[in-house]
């Protein structure tokens, strides 16, 4: 039985994408958006087992809640959709797996299985819907596609791999928040988030008040002990959503969606006095003391509707970097507000 010309082109082409270097965001995309138009398919579907939640702290947000991506918590679901050994299988019309696969499609005369599986464990399930209530495909183009979930197996192994090794680039060594480079991915996507909802955005740049005095007094090990314990005392009051970053040895940048211009002075206000009485045992029996001086700025996309948000992004950190000097300047211990101007971005 000779093989699916067109069928095999197209697995072909997919072969030589999955081997090249895609982020998750694009292997989904290519999944489920562009292979089945290749193929004139209706609807294609990916359904991945996350019990731990791993993978949806992975995927772009874009993706999470998509009807073609589902998120299995529990990995019998995906288990049950196969009769015996999960294999590539043809799903007719009248099956009663239909209504759990590409249930949200009316195009779907029937469907294909195609069992995603690494190392003997079952990572997800690739739907493609057919027009037609069966598909005759002879034993050929079945090997075909199953060759095809192999190079998809190993395509998510391999991106979840590098994904989770690039989460570990994204923390500071010392106070295990993000870093720099966290931040700045961290800022560009809320900044997207806020134009898209009409949400105000807070920026607060922060610093701890006389640490040379601190590295003098006490030396390295306990100025950073000291660090650890103020970046922990500063992250319990914050929000799930709020996100707290260390951007260069002396400063910290804080992220609040949703937060208002008066909010995020109250949040800033009372970091200050938290932080004012907070007691840090020096290991000598004593007790270490610091201040933060903050700066503060909002965006608000209502009032100051922005366009270009990498040009946004430079402004805010310019402007929070201005109003953190203007409370150093005035002695520390306190908070210093900027307000963006008109904005030509």
């Amino acid at each position: 039985m000779s093989v699916d010309r067109a069928l095999f082109e197209h697995v072909l082409h997919a072969h030589q994408r999955l081997q090249g270097k895609l982020d998750f965001g694009q292997l989904v995309d290519f999944l489920v958006v562009e292979l089945p138009r290749r193929l004139g398919l209706p609807a294609a579907e990916l359904q991945l087992a996350d019990p731990d939640g791993e993978l949806a702290a992975l995927l772009p947000e874009r993706l999470l809640g998509q009807r073609c991506l589902q998120l299995a918590v529990d990995p019998f679901d995906l288990e049950s959709l196969y009769l015996a050994v999960p294999q590539v299988e043809v799903v007719e019309f009248g099956d009663e797996r239909m209504f759990r696969i590409l249930a949200w499609d009316d195009k779907a005369g029937g469907a294909v299985l195609m069992p995603l599986i690494e190392a003997g464990h079952l990572l997800g399930s690739y739907h493609w819907g057919l027009r037609s209530p069966q598909w005759e495909a002879g034993r050929p183009d079945h090997e075909l596609m199953r060759s095809l979930t192999q190079s998809i197996s190993a395509a998510f192994v391999r991106i979840r791999q590098h994904q989770q090794a690039d989460q570990y680039t994204l923390l500071d060594p010392v106070t295990a928040v993000g870093n720099q480079r966290a931040f700045r991915r961290a800022l560009g996507r809320e900044l997207a988030r806020a134009g898209r909802f009409a949400q105000p955005i807070s920026l607060l740049y922060l610093t701890l008040d006389e640490q040379e005095d601190l590295y003098r007094q006490y030396g390295e090990a306990a100025c950073r002990f000291a660090l650890k314990r103020v970046v922990q005392r500063l992250s319990s009051d914050l929000r799930e959503t709020d996100s707290l970053s260390r951007i260069a040895d002396d400063k910290f940048a804080v992220l609040l969606p949703a937060c208002s211009e008066h909010h995020g002075h109250d949040i800033a206000e009372r970091m200050c006095r938290d932080i004012e009485d907070f007691a840090i045992d020096d290991g000598r029996g004593g007790a270490l003391y610091s201040t933060l001086s903050i700066g503060v700025v909002t965006w608000t996309p209502d009032t100051l509707p922005a366009e270009n948000l990498e040009r946004l992004s430079v402004l805010l950190q310019a402007e929070a970097e201005t109003a953190l000097a203007q409370a150093v300047l005035a002695g520390g211990n306190r908070v210093s507000m900027a307000r963006l101007g008109v904005l030509m971005v």
